[in-house]
C-alpha cells in the first residue's frame, strides 16, 4: 500500500471539510466522504465519543456551510506502521473557526481499496497547549 495514497487521502479529504463546513463543497460532494470510510469505521472523537460510520455521515451532511471562516491544515504527518494489507498514520489537524485555534493528534489506519485506500479507524486526541 502507497505511503503517499494515504498521505494525499488526509489533506484531500481535509480539504473537503473545509469546503463543506465554509459551505463552498458543491451539492452533493459528501458522496466523496461515503466512497473512502470503510463499512465498518468508527472514529473515536478527542472527547472519547465513539462514532460510527453512519453517525460520522450524518454529522457531516448537516455541517455544510455552519462554519463559513473555517481553516483546516495538517502538520507533522508520519506513518506509524506499514504493511501490504494495511498502514497506520500519525498527524496534527489544526482548526481555525474565525475565533480560536485548535489542533488534535489523529491516528488513522488505512487499507487498500480498488479505488485507492479507505479510512478503516480514525482516533483524535485534543492536542496540549504549550505552558506558557
Amino acid at each position: 500500500m502507497s505511503v503517499e495514497a494515504c498521505e494525499q487521502e488526509v489533506l484531500s479529504l481535509h480539504r473537503f471539510f473545509q469546503e463543506w463546513l465554509r459551505g463552498t463543497a458543491q451539492e452533493g460532494s459528501a458522496e466523496r466522504l461515503s466512497n473512502v470510510l470503510a463499512p465498518s469505521f468508527q472514529l473515536v472523537a478527542p472527547g472519547g465519543r465513539i462514532a460510527s460510520r453512519q453517525q460520522v455521515l450524518s454529522s457531516v451532511e448537516k455541517g455544510r456551510g455552519t462554519r463559513p471562516k473555517m481553516r483546516i491544515w495538517i502538520e507533522n504527518f508520519r506513518v506509524v506502521l506499514e504493511s501490504a494489507h494495511s498502514t497506520v498514520v500519525l498527524y496534527e489537524e489544526w482548526q481555525f473557526d474565525g475565533h480560536a485555534t485548535t489542533s488534535r493528534l489523529s491516528t488513522a489506519v488505512f487499507s487498500q481499496s480498488e479505488h485507492g485506500v479507505l479510512w478503516q479507524h480514525l482516533h483524535e486526541t485534543w492536542c496540549a497547549p504549550e505552558p506558557s
